[in-house]
């Protein structure tokens, strides 16, 4: 992550994310109904890419709005949903997050 952009005393920042997927019975539950049978390796990399936003919120809010209304024309995956994982890259290291029913939770792999 870097700082990009200091404009009007908002901070912008770089995030560098991974989309990943999976087709496991649990794919589509959240993340309560999920977690016990949780496995990041039944998840497949579908794309990654840099976001420009203020915070990790932003990003996510921000990633989950472009591969749902307005896909990159090179994206091949499912609009993001529910049991999908972002990776953002943050300050030096990698935080994953699951698509909640509502929002997302940090989670470790």
């Amino acid at each position: 992550m870097k700082v990009v952009n200091k404009a009007n005393g908002r901070t912008v920042r770089e995030f560098e994310f991974i989309i990943y997927q999976t087709e496991a019975n649990y794919m589509f539950f959240t993340w309560n109904m999920a977690k016990e049978r949780f496995n990041f390796d039944d998840y497949t990399k579908i794309y990654d890419g840099v976001v420009k936003e203020r915070s990790e919120e932003s990003a996510l809010e921000e990633l989950f709005t472009m591969f749902n209304i307005s896909h990159p024309i090179d994206y091949k995956g499912r609009s993001l949903s529910v049991s999908d994982i972002v990776e953002l890259k943050v300050g030096g290291r990698n935080e994953l997050y699951y698509c909640d029913f509502i929002g997302w939770k940090k989670i470790k792999h």
